[in-house]
């Protein structure tokens, strides 16, 4: 089968489809060190299809409601976490509002590095993978706790309406 020919156009838009895709990874991880997974489904999964899942090494979250759920209960233990920290902390927390609060507690840096971005011939799909070493500190029953997390970023992108505007988006 012969290769595809690209205009300068095409690989023009090619180009700027793979910006795009690393622009709203970037924003993606962002999301993550801010402690903002209450807001990650409304931000980045424009598909409402019942085929789209959300896997980790521990299982898989299959379908819009249930990913949507997933990132819902991470925000309201954001939360939960915050209120925990303001009562047993309450000369440094004591006076702030529960939005002031929220996302204390939790930090989970994700960097991503080494992507490989694939845009389909078409244009229309494109597959993303990032390599991640990040860390993660949280406070726990027995006091801090810290460790390191190393994995990937596996990515479907279908092309679509985003909340900034229309281009690649993952679904």
């Amino acid at each position: 089968m012969p290769c595809k020919t690209f205009t300068t156009e095409d690989l023009t838009q090619r180009w700027e489809d793979q910006r795009a895709i690393k622009n709203l990874m970037g924003k993606y991880a962002n999301c993550l060190i801010l402690n903002r997974e209450n807001e990650i489904f409304d931000m980045f999964w424009a598909s409402t299809k019942e085929d789209i899942c959300l896997g980790f090494n521990n299982g898989w979250y299959k379908g819009a409601q249930t990913v949507k759920g997933y990132y819902t209960s991470v925000g309201e233990r954001n939360a939960l976490v915050a209120s925990l920290l303001q009562k047993r902390f309450p000369e440094k927390l004591g006076d702030m509002s529960q939005e002031e609060i929220y996302g204390i507690g939790p930090f989970k840096v994700r960097p991503l590095s080494c992507p490989v971005i694939e845009i389909a011939s078409n244009g229309e799909t494109a597959k993303g993978l990032w390599f991640c070493q990040g860390a993660y500190n949280e406070v726990g029953v027995s006091g801090p706790l810290a460790y390191w997390t190393w994995g990937y970023f596996a990515i479907d992108f279908v092309r679509g309406m985003t909340a900034g505007g229309s281009g690649i988006c993952n679904t």
